[in-house]
């Protein structure tokens, strides 16, 4: 990769995998030949996405090729860097496939691992609709080693009562603070805190506490992030999650 090239420009590092571009699988060969066919269909100056695996961080990387240059989402990038912790798990765990579920009301939709396949989409009684899911949900609940995720809407709680449920999410008595960012997509806004090292271990607990523009309720999102790939689970939950009351 020369100095100044479009590669370059738009991020991609020595050791970096091209894992698509344009939404196309590369190197199914192990040539070069899918990156060169792209190139020549669509022409070395167009923009088109792509997107990297940097395997000194293990996470996949997003971005464009005479375009945004590549960056990290929010959750994997907030936490990259730091002295301890899942981005520092490592490196070897294949990347996750997708699926997208939904609790049994059809209220609450999120796409997740496959993996974690102990799904429960019944509600909660004490918020409101409700799905959580994990390779194994007792496992998830009784130790700080399985990832795992909640996503829940509470219709009795408005939008004013962000900063009380981060509290009474609070996970100091097992996990350092690692501090908390504004959060805002096209159909939410809230506060993310990242809670890191918990239980002595080097997993991350992420908690989104946050209310839909067009409404006034509250909708939470939490992940148990115990390596790299659970962080790009966490962003994945974060750009897919619907919670409808």
């Amino acid at each position: 990769m020369s100095s100044g090239s479009p590669a370059d420009q738009a991020g991609i590092e020595p050791g970096d995998v091209v894992i698509s571009l344009e939404d196309l699988p590369m190197a199914t060969d192990g040539t070069m030949a899918d990156y060169c066919q792209v190139l020549r269909t669509q022409g070395q100056d167009s923009t088109m996405n792509v997107e990297v695996y940097r395997p000194s961080l293990d996470l996949v990387l997003s971005g464009q090729v005479n375009g945004d240059e590549l960056g990290l989402p929010l959750v994997a990038g907030t936490v990259v860097g730091d002295d301890g912790g899942a981005a520092d798990a490592p490196i070897g765990s294949a990347p996750y496939s997708y699926t997208t579920v939904e609790d049994e009301q059809g209220l609450i939709s999120v796409s997740i691992p496959t993996a974690w396949s102990d799904v429960d989409g019944t509600p909660n009684p004490s918020f409101g609709p409700s799905i959580w899911a994990a390779p194994s949900i007792e496992g998830w609940l009784n130790n700080w080693d399985v990832p795992g995720i909640i996503v829940e809407s509470a219709p009795d709680r408005s939008s004013t009562e962000i900063d009380a449920l981060l509290a009474e999410r609070d996970q100091s008595q097992w996990c350092d603070d690692f501090g908390q960012e504004p959060y805002e997509d096209p159909l939410y806004f809230g506060v993310l805190q990242i809670w890191a090292n918990c239980g002595g271990t080097d997993t991350y607990y992420i908690v989104l506490a946050a209310a839909p523009f067009d409404a006034d309720y509250l909708a939470r999102v939490e992940v148990q992030a115990v390596e790299p790939r659970d962080l790009e689970a966490a962003d994945e939950a974060l750009a897919t999650f619907i919670a409808s009351i």
